[in-house]
């Protein structure tokens, strides 16, 4: 299975909790990165998510449209570049 990384939030990074989980096991991924136990997203570290080096990352930031989440991905593309997700 593809692991993937939903991001609510990239300064800082919060991976996405919710329904988040249940969608990645909808779509046959899983997620590379866990949110709290709890459900709810969580705040993660940038080498937490190069550690996990995902396979797809989507930034979803909530509460944003398209061309707000695209300069927010734009922002953190140093970061993205080191990933798996980048480079293939």
């Amino acid at each position: 299975k593809k692991r993937v990384l939903v991001m609510e939030w990239v300064d800082p990074p919060f991976c996405g909790g919710h329904w988040i989980p249940d969608m990645a096991h909808l779509i046959g991924t899983q997620l590379a990165i866990d949110p709290n136990p709890d459900g709810r997203s969580r705040q993660v570290s940038w080498s937490e998510i190069e550690d996990a080096d995902p396979d797809v990352v989507v930034v979803a930031c909530c509460g944003f449209d398209l061309q707000r989440n695209l300069a927010d991905a734009g922002s953190s593309a140093e970061h993205f570049a080191r990933l798996r997700s980048h480079k293939e």
